[in-house]
């Protein structure tokens, strides 16, 4: 899979280089980048949807005539014709020049297999200069391609197309239609912006408490802290993962979606505000989106599996939810809450849904593709189009209010966040968009950039909440029959603290006492007990993750004999074990020392338990 924009373009490479051929050499007939969960990487990742396609022309208003195989010998096209050509040769390639006039979208539409043909063509968009490659397309519609681009300086174009294997002959004929859509009048919130440039590849956005923002570079993998002012700083590195998708966690850190290099399995690591990575949660597979809830639970899409994860604030996995129902399985899927507590995902494609009763809803349905997704404090939702470069606006039905938001410098995938006041954290109504870059300039590509300030309706939703910080980190272990306390402490509680279990249970014979955070009591069952506090205090609240072990402690069988002949006594502690793993009557008698018989192996399993033994 893919790592980044000169990756995604490696097709082409032969043909900048020696304006001959798109493939130096026959391959098998097998694409490494058909895969059921893709890296969108606009280039290659952007297909239209069928209903912006143009509709194969029977007829040719152009003839490709050989050689065309280079930017000097290109043949001539206009808006509105379509060419029919053919690859005469093995490794032919046919290049074509065209005029555009600015503020047009450009509209490229192969039909091929699709009518017959045996190539399986690729397509590219070359810029005036005839080496810089705007746009690249392959698959789209079967094995057709299709491009969309905005063309925002007028000039010389050039479209280059070739069979993805170098094959040629007569039956790898073509189609090649030269369209134009009409472009979209601004929205309100044009024109956008550069805040900050030259982040190679922005992927996932997320905003500070200090007015800064956080964004992961999938091409450099790293991620920036850009301040208020604009000024980009690495904050952290990530060697052998790509990070994808950031969100501020309860504490202050930082949570970063991964995958591997070889796109295989993901996770999410935890970045401090010193820039030290560690992990927060392993075993998921691809990523496509990452918030924080209200209660500061932390949410993950797998798109692999279609499942959202939820975990505690320390990492402590809580849930996993089957959302198989968003079908779309994408790297640009998006996470998000609304302001009345209900969860909805973007699955990066072409639908919005709500998790209603732990089962998506589709709630939006709008042309490809979908991405991130913004609340304002009202419950009207921002939604990122990286393809058509747009911003939409819906209100709290779900109704379209504005199509497009915004237009201008724009370019998938979009990420999108309000930012935070600098004075005091609280949240601002200024709209920011990170862009990748697709159908972008510079300095646009690798950019964020903001809408026009005033234009949005009211002020943004925080993502999450600051957590009450408990200075506990971890709590002794237990013994079967000993008596256990623990205390917890929360750090600078703004009132009384009540203390109570979130999530979880504690281990059998145990209990929290809600106003000193004390536990307490004598465990009754070995094993490992997973769970969640809770702390309440002025207003506020606070969660950590525990996990308490009970192990049971050592009896010799002669011990446990010893002590009922009355040569010698056990500990109070040893007794109310050996009362706890027999019949659990308060004392320890014989009924007891024959379920420890049991219990060691001292007594063949032929010899059936009596009512002695049992509770």
């Amino acid at each position: 899979m893919p790592l980044g924009r000169r990756s995604v373009l490696l097709v082409l490479a032969a043909v900048l280089a020696t304006s001959t051929s798109l493939a130096a050499q026959q391959r098998t007939r097998t694409k490494p980048h058909r895969t059921g969960a893709r890296f969108s990487h606009p280039e290659l990742m952007y297909g239209a949807p069928l209903f912006h396609r143009i509709a194969p022309s029977a007829a040719a208003s152009i003839t490709e005539t050989e050689p065309n195989n280079t930017a000097a010998t290109a043949t001539p096209a206009a808006l509105g014709d379509t060419a029919t050509a053919a690859m005469d040769t093995t490794g032919d390639v046919d290049w074509y020049v065209i005029n555009i006039a600015t503020d047009t979208i450009l509209v490229l539409d192969v039909n091929a297999s699709r009518v017959g043909s045996n190539m399986d063509p690729v397509l590219g968009l070359i810029a005036p200069d005839s080496v810089t490659t705007l746009a690249f397309s392959d698959d789209v519609n079967g094995l057709d391609p299709y491009i969309e681009y905005h063309i925002t300086t007028p000039g010389t174009y050039f479209v280059v197309i070739q069979d993805y294997y170098g094959s040629g002959g007569s039956g790898f004929f073509y189609y090649l239609t030269f369209g134009a859509k009409a472009t979209p009048p601004p929205g309100p919130g044009d024109p956008t912006t550069l805040f900050a440039s030259n982040l190679n590849g922005p992927y996932g956005m997320a905003a500070g408490a200090a007015g800064e923002l956080y964004v992961t570079d999938i091409d450099g993998r790293q991620l920036w802290k850009i301040s208020s002012a604009g000024a980009a700083s690495q904050l952290a590195t990530f060697a052998s993962n790509v990070p994808l998708k950031v969100v501020v966690d309860g504490s202050g850190n930082l949570l970063v979606t991964y995958s591997d290099s070889s796109f295989s399995f993901g996770g999410v690591s935890r970045v401090t505000q010193g820039g030290q990575v560690s992990s927060f949660a392993t075993g998921l597979g691809n990523t496509g989106g990452i918030t924080v809830g209200p209660d500061g639970d932390v949410w993950v899409l797998d798109i692999n599996r279609l499942l959202l994860f939820r975990f505690g604030p320390s990492g402590f996995r809580k849930d996993s939810i089957d959302v198989s129902a968003i079908s779309a399985r994408r790297y640009d899927a998006d996470l998000a809450f609304s302001p009345s507590g209900v969860l909805y995902i973007s699955n990066g494609y072409d639908g919005i849904y709500r998790l209603v009763n732990r089962a998506p809803q589709l709630f939006i349905s709008a042309p490809p593709y979908l991405e991130s997704m913004a609340f304002d404090a009202d419950g009207y939702l921002y939604v990122a189009n990286g393809y058509l470069g747009t911003v939409l606006l819906y209100d709290p039905t779900g109704q379209l209010v504005n199509d497009p938001f915004a237009r201008s410098n724009l370019g998938g995938p979009i990420y999108l966040a309000f930012s935070r006041a600098t004075a005091d954290g609280s949240m601002t109504s200024r709209l920011f968009a990170s862009n990748y870059g697709y159908n972008l300039s510079a300095p646009y590509v690798g950019s964020v950039v903001e809408m026009r300030q005033g234009s949005m309706r009211g002020t943004g939703l925080r993502i999450g909440v600051d957590l009450l910080a408990i200075a506990t980190t971890s709590l002794p272990a237990g013994i079967m029959g000993a008596d256990y306390t623990a205390t917890l402490q929360v750090t600078s509680p703004p009132g009384t603290p009540s203390w109570s279990i979130a999530f979880g249970a504690l281990p059998p014979g145990l209990i929290i006492t809600s106003t000193t955070g004390v536990i307490s009591g004598v465990p009754t069952t070995a094993g490992s007990f997973p769970f969640s506090v809770r702390v309440d205090a002025g207003g506020r609240v606070g969660y950590a993750d525990f996990t308490i072990v009970v192990s049971q402690p050592s009896v010799s069988v002669t011990d446990a004999a010893n002590h009922l002949l009355g040569s010698s006594q056990l500990s109070v502690d040893l007794q109310r074990f050996l009362d706890l793993q027999g019949n659990k009557n308060g004392r320890y008698d014989v009924g007891d020392f024959r379920a420890h018989l049991r219990a060691q192996g001292q007594l063949p399993a032929s010899v059936a338990a009596t009512g002695k033994e049992q509770p």
